[in-house]
């Protein structure tokens, strides 16, 4: 539905105020993080994530799964992740990705792996959300759908994408072209070109790390897929 105001508002159940977002079909750089999403334990609920970004709407905001499905059929609404769904004007923005999961990130955790590729450069989704914790810290403890990992993160390693701790699109690639195999990482890597990664620029970046877990796989896997030329 459109307000006439270049917003496009997702109406929920009767009695349900609707929820209007932007329809710019730019790329933020994504919000500060309202008093209401503050994280007080480290940790976003679903219910702060939904007042963060207006607009997720999952089963129990339009009368379930069923009529979510329907929703979804019609094109009023768009998957993002399992059974998050979105507004198909801002769907494809990694705002709305990363609040998408707020609710699955633990205290301390960064989004990073294939799922940090997910947030920046859209495609499937990543499944089980991968999480990074600081080297030395505590893993989360275990839950359904989330993956932690131990990784040296650097401040210049991680951003905040609309309140949602995430690594760096270079970053990002480092640390695919290290740990994932083929054809994901090659098909992880040209999304995050195309999202403007200088994937030369991470290639020479190891430079700074010449030893490390993974580094020799990742400069092999960086230079090949360079030397392909998959993503011009």
């Amino acid at each position: 539905m459109s307000t006439g105001t270049g917003a496009v508002a997702v109406v929920g159940p009767v009695g349900r105020q609707a929820a209007v977002v932007p329809s710019s079909p730019g790329r933020p750089t994504g919000p500060a993080a309202p008093a209401s999403c503050a994280r007080r334990d480290g940790a976003l609920s679903w219910a702060d994530a939904r007042r963060g970004l207006p607009g997720l709407v999952g089963p129990e905001h339009v009368g379930g799964r069923a009529a979510l499905a329907t929703l979804v059929r019609s094109g009023a609404l768009v998957v993002v992740r399992d059974e998050v769904t979105a507004a198909p004007a801002v769907a494809h923005l990694p705002v709305v990705r990363a609040r998408a999961v707020a609710h699955l990130v633990p205290p301390r955790g960064v989004v990073g792996r294939a799922s940090a590729a997910w947030v920046h450069a859209g495609g499937p989704a990543a499944v089980p959300l991968e999480v990074l914790v600081p080297t030395g810290t505590a893993r989360p403890r275990a839950r359904a759908g989330v993956v932690g990992h131990e990784a040296e993160l650097r401040p210049e390693d991680v951003v905040t994408v609309a309140g949602v701790p995430v690594t760096t699109p270079a970053r990002t690639a480092l640390d695919v072209a290290r740990t994932c195999t083929a054809p994901a990482v090659h098909r992880l890597l040209s999304a995050l070109a195309r999202a403007g990664v200088d994937l030369g620029a991470v290639l020479a970046r190891l430079g700074d790390r010449p030893g490390g877990r993974g580094v020799r796989q990742a400069r092999a896997v960086l230079a090949a897929h360079l030397a392909d030329g998959a993503d011009r």
